[in-house]
């Protein structure tokens, strides 16, 4: 869980800013302040002197930024299981203070009151009515913590962070080792996996990548900030060790948007960019459905297919249908809104601008229909859904097909 807005430094250049990572010249101070919590170890949470800690780092959103992350090394724990829970113990000792002294237990016969108390209740053991308040927890190593560790923690809460709470994430990359149409693919791929939307072009040569969540009227417009920082997160692993690229967000706060350089290929922070594998949060049935639908009609179906990518242009579609030695591209368009319809079909359009003849026949959900202009030189089929089938104009779909698998993927220019 990201440490929050208010824990973030960032600094402002120009029109936009640059957060502050730790690096190894800050060993010898996170030494100092494993040093603190090591000598806490086996007492009360309270003994932890916080102020401590911010008066040695001496800037409190640092500090304030360090102390959340060295909970992934030191935890608060009961020392024992107790055969009471301090809640109902607390609950009791009220019940009986009520019942025996009219709410009030004089000084003089507290002895005699906490004996009651252990008779009624079975108890050998001392009473401590606070027992799970996290202050009075005693404080334990979870891990080996190495300064090292600590550092690459507290840089990926920083980048966390400011994913989190953006609206919109967008990666330049130039392309160097990494093929820039592999970079799209995976972005692509696991912005659908979590119900994102996506921009792409290529502008002097430069893949130009925008990840933002689905335009609302009602709601934060930081809604998607975990899963925009899911999918980045994902994409840097493969970016970390190349050179030529950026990543930026606009970053909301309560009364300012700032314009946020998060990363550049030119200086990566120490970071662990290890990530689970991918699980889907959006529901990916539908283009379940639709695979299933075109394989009863006799097409074979290739997911995720290499991007096309033509000059300033990129597009990554859902599918590649065969069928007689024959192939297209497919995209499918059902989730969109109608925003995110209408940019769509402006893609197309250039897209068709770009090409002669066009391998692409796009598949849209039948209420899109006033959203999407035809398009010369790409098919358009609409299909409807009833219940859980995905109904396909068969008819409509192989005249399509046999027109436009014909093309080969050249450009005009």
């Amino acid at each position: 869980m990201s440490f929050g807005r208010k824990n973030l430094i960032l600094r402002r250049i120009g029109r936009f800013y640059i957060p502050f990572y730790l690096g190894d010249e800050h060993e010898d101070l996170i030494k100092e302040i494993i040093g603190i919590y090591e000598d806490c170890i086996g007492k009360p949470l309270r003994t932890l002197d916080k102020e401590l800690i911010i008066q040695i780092i001496g800037n409190e959103k640092l500090a304030r930024g360090l102390i959340h992350v060295m909970r992934y090394f030191y935890r608060p724990k009961r020392p024992k299981e107790t055969t009471i829970s301090p809640k109902r113990l607390r609950i009791k000792v009220f019940e009986l203070a009520n019942k025996l002294y009219n709410g009030f237990v004089p000084s003089d016969r507290r002895k005699e009151f906490i004996e009651i108390i252990k008779k009624e209740l079975g108890i050998e053991d001392e009473l401590d009515l606070w027992a799970d308040e996290e202050e009075e927890l005693l404080l334990y190593r979870e891990r080996e913590v190495r300064p090292e560790d600590i550092i690459k923690a507290y840089n990926f809460e920083v980048i966390d962070t400011i994913f989190t709470y953006a609206s919109e994430v967008m990666l330049k990359y130039r392309g160097l080792s990494v093929p820039k149409g592999y970079i799209a693919k995976l972005i692509a791929r696991y912005a659908k996996m979590k119900g994102l939307l996506y921009d792409m072009k290529i502008e002097d040569g430069v893949l130009i990548t925008k990840v933002y969540g689905p335009i609302e009227v009602f709601g934060k417009p930081t809604k998607y900030g975990e899963r925009i920082s899911d999918v980045m997160f994902r994409v840097l692993v493969e970016l970390k060790d190349e050179p030529m690229w950026e990543v930026w967000a606009k970053v909301h706060f309560k009364r300012a948007v700032l314009n946020v350089l998060v990363l550049s290929g030119n200086e990566v922070p120490l970071i662990d960019m290890h990530r689970e594998p991918c699980s889907n949060v959006y529901d990916s049935s539908l283009e379940r459905r639709i695979e299933n639908a075109l394989k009863s009609i006799g097409f074979h179906v290739v997911r995720e297919p290499e991007p096309i990518i033509l000059s300033s242009s990129i597009m990554v579609p859902d599918f590649i249908i065969e069928r007689d030695g024959r192939k297209a591209y497919l995209e499918v368009a059902g989730y969109w809104r109608d925003k995110y319809a209408e940019r769509k079909a402006s893609k197309l359009i250039q897209l068709a601008r770009l090409l002669p003849r066009i391998p692409l026949i796009v598949l849209a959900e039948e209420k899109l229909r006033r959203y999407l202009p035809e398009i010369s030189k790409i098919p358009i089929i609409y299909y409807r859904s009833q219940g859980s089938k995905v109904i396909i104009p068969y008819g409509k779909l192989m005249l399509a097909f046999k027109e436009v698998s014909s093309y080969k993927l050249t450009s005009s220019s």
